[in-house]
């Protein structure tokens, strides 16, 4: 039986080179026994690799993206400590959103907090972390209580989100 392999929500390739990574990954597992990040660079390292094409080997620019990437790791990973409803709690310091069509952006928590269009896409994300993270563990009952309380929150927020929607054509 073929396996079939998609791109995941922002993956930077599409369906087509999923499948492709995705069964080139499988050959890897085949012949070491397991998959490892230094094994499937040693393996593409060779031209004729159909990986090869999926990483940048020109060095100065190759580290330029990983300084990139070491940033977003800093920056995904900073903690700001904030006041709320009396206690101190730890919340994420900055959020990447979309500023238009093609730009992103890193912004602070209160930047969020300030921007509705910030917020409503801060929230939408974690709804669609939420949803895959119950769909992943789906088939695990010892998680109902969780599931009803995602589904009610889910059905909360498009109820608001449809009700918004019917004010702004009935004002325009």
């Amino acid at each position: 039986m073929k396996i079939i392999f998609k791109a995941a929500e922002g993956a930077p390739f599409g369906n087509l080179a999923a499948q492709i990574i995705g069964e080139q990954i499988k050959l890897i597992e085949k012949k070491f026994g397991e998959v490892t990040p230094e094994i499937i660079v040693d393996e593409a390292r060779n031209p004729k690799n159909l990986l090869h094409n999926y990483f940048e080997w020109d060095n100065n620019i190759g580290a330029e993206k990983w300084r990139r990437q070491q940033a977003r790791n800093i920056i995904n990973h900073l903690i700001v400590i904030r006041e709320y409803k009396g206690n101190e709690k730890e919340i994420k310091a900055y959020f990447s959103v979309m500023i238009n069509e093609k730009e992103k952006r890193y912004v602070s928590i209160e930047a969020v907090l300030k921007s509705k269009d910030f917020r409503e896409q801060i929230i939408s994300e974690a709804l669609r972390e939420i949803i895959y993270w119950k769909e992943k563990y789906k088939d695990y009952q010892e998680l109902g209580l969780i599931f009803e309380a995602v589904e009610k929150t889910q059905k909360d927020l498009q109820f608001k989100k449809s009700k918004k929607e019917v004010v702004n054509q009935v004002s325009v």
